[in-house]
């Protein structure tokens, strides 16, 4: 069996992808927690926001990462397609294997 797949709408996917990760790491979650504590001076406000702030941001940058990477693995993957035009069905699951989605450890 053959897989069929429209490479340029695989280019368009891996490129949104990438966007998305750009985007992603644009987002400031910093700044306005910095506002919070100054708020109510002299609680503990501030120290929690920060912590929070600190693994949302954390949190923001896997997931921009892992966009990344499933778009750059589609972009590779279209490059290998476009070269064989055709890849059998064994070579299209290794590639998707290739992505290795597995719940992520949070160290």
């Amino acid at each position: 069996m053959l897989v069929q797949a429209d490479i340029d709408q695989l280019r368009t996917l891996a490129t949104t992808l990438a966007g998305v990760k750009v985007a992603i790491d644009g987002i400031d979650v910093r700044s306005f927690a910095e506002s919070v504590g100054a708020a109510l001076p002299g609680t503990a406000l501030g120290d929690t926001a920060d912590l929070a702030t600190e693994n949302i941001e954390r949190a923001w940058y896997r997931v921009a990462e892992r966009i990344g990477r499933i778009g750059s693995a589609i972009d590779q993957a279209t490059g290998v397609y476009n070269a064989a035009e055709t890849v059998s069905e064994g070579e299209f699951v290794e590639l998707m294997a290739g992505f290795d989605f597995r719940a992520a450890d949070n160290g």
